[in-house]
């Protein structure tokens, strides 16, 4: 390898090593997203590979599928419809192409250091033009001195317009060298590293906050299908109620009244369950579009996660590590690195410039390079580079005191979602109380109406007791695993990331 090529190849490899973007719709996952989500092209490919998707009928045959409608039915897990999300819907993809943008960012700062070459071809205009005035006039100076000194006038109107080229050639080769711009490019530089990091830390602290949404949107999903579930039962055990009351109101042994209260809170029953459908489905309908899976998805159920590792106390050690402070902790080193550039704009900047001219018509070519060192010295700018001093640090006082404020906040979530999931482990054993004593007294109010008595509404009512009871126990269930889903993602352990389940 020559020397030149030494010098070019480490510059070719820092331009070459950039993020890629996220391709909504593919199963490929970029090594940075699967960095910050935990989730791999291989995982994409579980979850759609997971079941058949019914909702395409032709879904068996070789013909490929469109991305948006090839997504799996099977029992999807919070995982698999995560990841399913992050390659279908688009707000990971704009948060890689902000880390994207932040590493351009930094190539261009890296590339205001290196030597620029260009091509120059500047073309003088005077107007009005004096030298075309010249020339005549020395023209008709010389045919005056021929005939004076009885030349031929042939050879006087023969002149050369060739001109020597001094100075800067108007058509050249420019080499542009810079040496010192005042502190643009060093501060460029340095703010270029922590913009990157803080881009990153976003893109992690961003992918925590779509998993809880998710969670969110798939609880929700399931505490109505349960919720339609006990009404559905409860509405076939009370018409089977009905159809045995109207069979002794026939033989005169119920009363009229009994049967038209029985019917009310029936057709009420079904009133109830068409509102919870239209729910189902509206909640359906909004997990489909946040993930990019179908609308009739099937969710498993059975979720489990094993008890935080931290305190309550130990909240503000946790959130100093959080990656949304790190983020705020990185938009401080940039500001910081603002100033430093601000300041900059007081002292001098100082450049080479090169010169190689080339062929021109009706002009001498000469292979001569010419250099020109250049220094410039700010002296008076209207009270401009004092103005962006002052902006930089109002910039910097901002992003210091955003930074305070992102790490109270961050410590105060994780205390009160530490708090939030105490209290649901709570409230799931109060409400299995009440589970169990709602099934104890549907069962002595059945023995009894069979007995006849207690009358029909006794037992309907009972019925419709253990039935909120049952969805107040499935509620307090899936809230108790939202809330420990939130713990997670408020300290960073959620979604699994591959780096921190080997450790």
């Amino acid at each position: 390898m020559s020397k030149r090529n030494s010098y070019l190849l480490p510059i070719l490899l820092f331009w070459a090593c950039t993020s890629e973007p996220v391709k909504v719709g593919s199963n490929e996952v970029p090594k940075a997203v699967e960095e910050a989500t935990g989730v791999s092209s291989a995982d994409v490919a579980v979850a759609r590979s997971s079941g058949p998707d019914i909702s395409n009928p032709t879904s068996g045959d070789t013909k490929t599928e469109p991305a948006s409608l090839a997504v799996s039915k099977a029992n999807l897990t919070l995982d698999e419809v995560y990841a399913l999300a992050v390659t279908r819907t688009e707000r990971m993809a704009m948060r890689q192409e902000s880390v994207i943008q932040a590493e351009a960012q930094k190539n261009q700062a890296v590339g205001s250091w290196i030597p620029s070459l260009s091509f120059r071809d500047a073309q003088s205009t005077y107007i009005p033009n004096n030298h075309a005035r010249i020339a005549k006039e020395q023209q008709q100076q010389r045919q005056l001195q021929a005939i004076l000194t009885g030349q031929s006038l042939l050879a006087a109107s023969t002149t050369t317009s060739q001109t020597l080229t001094t100075g800067v050639p108007s058509r050249a080769l420019v080499l542009h060298i810079p040496i010192f711009t005042g502190l643009n490019e060093y501060a460029g530089v340095k703010a270029a590293e922590p913009l990157i990091q803080q881009r990153r830390r976003e893109l992690f602290h961003d992918a925590g906050r779509f998993y809880l949404e998710i969670a969110q949107a798939y609880f929700t999903v399931l505490q109505y299908e349960s919720s339609l579930k006990s009404q559905e039962e409860v509405l076939a055990l009370s018409r089977q109620n009905l159809a045995q009351l109207e069979y002794f109101v026939g033989l005169g042994k119920a009363r009229r009244t009994d049967l038209s209260s029985a019917r009310t809170t029936i057709a009420r029953s079904e009133a109830t369950i068409q509102a919870t459908r239209d729910a189902l489905s509206s909640n359906r309908e909004r997990l489909a579009t946040l993930t990019g899976t179908t609308v009739g998805a099937i969710l498993k159920r059975d979720l489990t996660w094993a008890e935080p590792s931290f305190t309550r106390d130990q909240a503000d050690a946790v959130a100093d590590q959080r990656a949304d402070v790190e983020a705020a902790r990185s938009s401080l080193e940039v500001a910081k690195a603002s100033l430093t550039a601000a300041w900059g704009g007081h002292l001098p900047s100082v450049f080479v410039d090169g010169y190689y001219g080339l062929p021109q018509h009706n002009r001498t070519y000469t292979k001569d390079i010419y250099a020109q060192l250049t220094i410039q010295v700010p002296i008076f700018s209207g009270g401009v580079v004092t103005a962006k001093i002052k902006q930089a640090e109002s910039e910097k006082r901002q992003a210091e005191l955003a930074l305070s404020q992102t790490k109270r906040l961050a410590a105060l979530e994780i205390r009160q979602a530490y708090d939030a999931w105490r209290a649901s482990r709570e409230e799931v054993l109060a409400y299995k109380k009440a589970l169990d004593a709602a099934q104890q007294n549907y069962a002595f109010q059945s023995d009894y109406y069979a007995r006849r008595l207690v009358t029909i509404l006794d037992l309907l009512t009972s019925l419709t007791s253990l039935a909120q009871a049952k969805d107040d126990y499935e509620r307090a269930l899936l809230q108790e695993k939202l809330n420990r889903i939130w713990i997670g993602v408020a300290v960073g352990e959620l979604p699994i990331r591959k780096s921190a389940s080997k450790g």
